[in-house]
C-alpha cells in the first residue's frame, strides 16, 4: 500500500472522499487506519465518512473510538455542516447494535439542533427491535418535529402490528388519515 505522505494533496482528498464510498466500507476503514498511522489529519468530513463506515459494518468499538477522536479534536462542539450527520451516524451505529437507550440519550444531548430524521432513524430501530413502548415515545417526538410526514405514523402502525396490537395499529392509521397526512410512495 502506498504511503499517504507520498500522495499529493489532491490524492489525499480523493482518498478521503473514498471513505464515503457506499460500496466498500471495510476498505474505507482500512484507509482511515492508514491515514491515522501516517499522521494525516482528519477533518470533520473524514470523521463522518469513518462513522458511516463503522455503522455500515457494525464496528461499534471502532465507532466509539472515532467519536472520542472527534471530541479530542474539538469538532464535536463546532458548528459545522457535518455536525448533525456525525450524530446521525453515531445514532445509526448504536441502533444497529441494539443500544436504543444510549442512542436516545445521545440525541437528547446533541449540541446541534435535533431534526426529525435522527428521531426517525431511532423510531425505525424501535420497529426493528420490537420496542413498542420506546417507539410510542419516539413517534411523539417525530410527529412533533415533522407533523406533515407520514413516517412517524407508518412506523408506529407497523410497531403495533408486529406486536399484535391491531387495535392500536388501526387507531394510529386512522389518526393519520384524519389529519390528511399522506404517505409518499418512495418514503418508508
Amino acid at each position: 500500500m502506498q504511503s499517504l505522505q507520498d500522495v499529493p494533496r489532491l490524492g489525499i482528498m480523493r482518498r478521503r472522499w473514498s471513505l464515503l464510498n457506499k460500496r466498500n466500507k471495510r476498505r474505507a476503514l482500512e484507509l482511515s487506519q492508514q491515514m491515522h498511522h501516517e499522521g494525516v489529519e482528519a477533518d470533520p468530513g473524514t470523521f463522518v465518512g469513518v462513522l458511516n463506515a463503522c455503522a455500515s459494518v457494525g464496528a461499534l468499538g471502532r465507532g466509539r473510538r472515532v467519536r472520542e477522536q472527534i471530541i479530542q479534536c474539538g469538532f464535536e462542539s463546532d458548528i459545522f455542516v457535518d455536525a448533525l450527520y456525525h450524530y446521525a451516524c453515531i445514532v445509526d451505529l448504536l441502533r444497529r447494535a441494539g443500544l436504543l437507550l444510549e442512542a436516545e440519550d445521545l440525541i437528547t444531548m446533541m449540541p446541534c439542533v435535533q431534526d426529525a430524521a435522527v428521531w426517525k432513524n431511532l423510531l425505525g430501530a424501535c420497529r426493528h427491535h420490537g420496542d413498542a413502548e420506546m417507539g410510542e415515545q419516539i413517534a411523539r417526538k417525530v410527529l412533533e418535529l415533522d407533523p406533515g410526514s407520514a413516517t412517524g405514523y407508518v412506523l408506529l402502525t407497523n410497531i403495533y402490528a408486529a406486536g399484535g396490537k391491531w387495535d392500536l395499529s388501526v387507531k394510529v392509521r386512522q389518526r393519520r388519515l384524519e389529519k390528511a397526512v399522506k404517505k409518499q410512495p418512495w418514503v418508508t
